[in-house]
């Protein structure tokens, strides 16, 4: 078995995209966008979501970390915490390490728990 090599297309972003010919993009797809979980989020926990992925480099699904100090220029603390509580309640997001007593960052993974999510009547 020969191992041929994997060719990869070279993509330039238009104009109205980005200011830069290279530079990393976000994957969101559209049945996750079109889902009911996805709708009942409110525009702060979606605003946070993005952050999150931006941390995402292909290799770190269960290993993100993220800090209010972070994104203090876009939240407030207390919108931070309700915009991350709604994304694990909702099923985007899980907490892989909680280090509330310590000085460290907790660290968040990805979860697909959207998909089976349903408003509560």
């Amino acid at each position: 078995m020969s191992s041929a090599k994997i060719k990869r297309l070279k993509f330039q972003f238009l104009p109205w995209e980005s200011a830069l010919p290279k530079c990393k993009f976000l994957r969101l797809a559209d049945d996750m966008l079109a889902s009911p979980a996805w709708h009942g989020l409110s525009v702060h926990a979606k605003a946070l979501y993005l952050r999150f992925k931006q941390k995402y480099n292909g290799g770190n699904c269960s290993d993100i970390s993220m800090t209010y100090s972070e994104i203090s220029d876009e939240l407030n603390e207390r919108t931070f915490v309700k915009a991350r509580s709604e994304l694990i309640a909702r099923g985007f997001i899980y907490i892989v390490e909680s280090n509330r007593y310590t000085r460290a960052p907790n660290i968040y993974g990805f979860t697909d728990g959207w998909r089976t999510w349903k408003p509560v009547k």
